[in-house]
């Protein structure tokens, strides 16, 4: 258990630090701010502290050790903090009525580490209790097609939007993934891609300056052993690639090889990790187009124009066209070519039979 200490008088240096462990010692400074959090909570020197704490606050520098990161706070209204949380006197144990003072006094901090604080306090338990300004929470899809409106809303253009729906081969995979990280509190606006093989990836933050956080939903096959892959890249070209089975951290590399990344990385999955994971039963077979019109094609609501006689699914993409040749045929620009379709107009999207390599039958046109 890490333990809070102070530095004698003869050290070089003064104020507290925390001993932790993670296979060998580790020394970790505490910050103006840390200090006052220790002293609100009621700890004193040589008094063990939770892991979680500790390591909550160590990843977000309010604990830092040398080689972690210089800090550079303006801590001169730190003394008003402190008068602040004494006149709260909360023990150890937090009582709903402590809960309610903590969070009316949260809500209401204008000091130097405002972000440090919301920070904090997420990560001890108190963030159901507090409303993130400006974060809107997404609407939580029931249905395949609202899943793919909120892909949609968070691509990061309109041509990645519809790569990922090309690759999209497991619709309740799909809506269970989005379903899961749909309200998920630090999703990047804009990051949410589905990867070849129709593996769905998020970016996530917590506003740390340098540092991208990328979460894979391994889930859609059971050959894959885990259930999601975390990459961390630091600006300064570190990075840091782990796995997690049943919300437990499993494989961990890093490129350093820091001492005791990998128990802050097992710590960060309290938040990294959706809090609701909706699970799904896997598709077995592709979904098979009978024939007359097609009216609906994964979730998208569709105009039919011709009949489909029984075509092979593979067979069957959305593409849109890019303009009318010459000869006043509809094209289709992709990356093996150029696609003639039978009809169509310029920046319509449609689902189109592929015949050959330069030919497509417009089966349905879909509906904007």
């Amino acid at each position: 258990m890490p333990r809070l200490k102070r530095y004698v008088e003869s050290s070089e240096q003064d104020g507290y630090y925390v001993l932790a462990h993670t296979g060998q010692p580790v020394t970790l400074q505490v910050s103006d701010l840390g200090y006052v959090i220790f002293h609100f909570l009621g700890y004193s020197p040589n008094e063990g502290l939770p892991s979680k704490l500790v390591w909550a606050m160590y990843d977000i520098d309010i604990l830092y050790s040398s080689s972690s990161v210089d800090l550079e706070r303006e801590n001169q209204n730190i003394s008003q903090l402190i008068e602040v949380l004494d006149d709260l006197d909360l023990d150890k144990e937090f009582g709903a009525e402590d809960r309610r003072r903590l969070v009316e006094y949260l809500k209401n901090y204008e000091g130097p580490d405002k972000e440090d604080v919301q920070e904090f306090i997420e990560r001890i338990g108190l963030s159901d209790d507090i409303e993130i300004p400006g974060k809107s929470p997404n609407p939580i899809p029931t249905n395949f097609k609202e899943a793919l409106s909120l892909i949609e809303r968070h691509a990061s253009s309109r041509s990645d939007f519809e790569t990922s729906v090309s690759r999209i081969h497991d619709q309740n995979y799909t809506k269970a993934s989005i379903q899961s990280f749909a309200n998920h509190p630090h999703l990047v606006e804009e990051s949410i891609e589905v990867r070849p093989h129709g593996v769905i990836q998020y970016e996530l933050s917590r506003d740390r300056k340098g540092e991208t956080i990328i979460v894979r939903d391994k889930r859609i096959t059971e050959d894959d052993p885990y259930d999601y892959s975390i990459r961390i890249k630091y600006s300064t070209g570190g990075k840091e690639i782990a796995t997690v089975k049943d919300g437990y951290l499993q494989e961990y590399h890093n490129h350093d090889a820091s001492v005791g990344a990998r128990f802050r990385i097992s710590s960060m999955l309290d938040w990294i990790l959706p809090t609701t994971e909706v699970e799904f039963t896997r598709e077995s077979e592709e979904t098979e187009v009978g024939s007359g019109y097609v009216s609906e094609w994964n979730g998208m609501e569709l105009i039919p124009i011709n009949v489909v006689q029984h075509p092979d699914p593979s067979d069957l993409k959305i593409f849109a066209v890019d303009r009318i040749s010459n000869a006043g045929n509809p094209v289709v620009e992709t990356e093996d070519g150029i696609l003639l379709l039978d009809e169509g107009e310029p920046d319509e999207r449609y689902l189109v039979k592929v015949k050959s390599d330069h030919n497509g039958e417009v089966i349905s046109r879909v509906k904007e």
